[in-house]
């Protein structure tokens, strides 16, 4: 019973939290990432 309740609780939080991402917002991010501001650094590390 405890499977089947951890299993019905993991599909519903699935689909709850499961999100459309478009096109057009992949290549925004992609873009802003490989942009010269960012100046390829690593986390926490300000740029050359």
């Amino acid at each position: 019973m405890k499977k089947l309740t951890y299993l019905t609780f993991s599909l519903f939080s699935l689909f709850t939290f499961a999100q459309e991402v478009s096109k057009e917002r992949i290549q925004t991010v992609l873009s802003t990432l490989a942009s010269d501001d960012m100046k390829g650094r690593e986390i926490g590390n300000s740029g050359e």
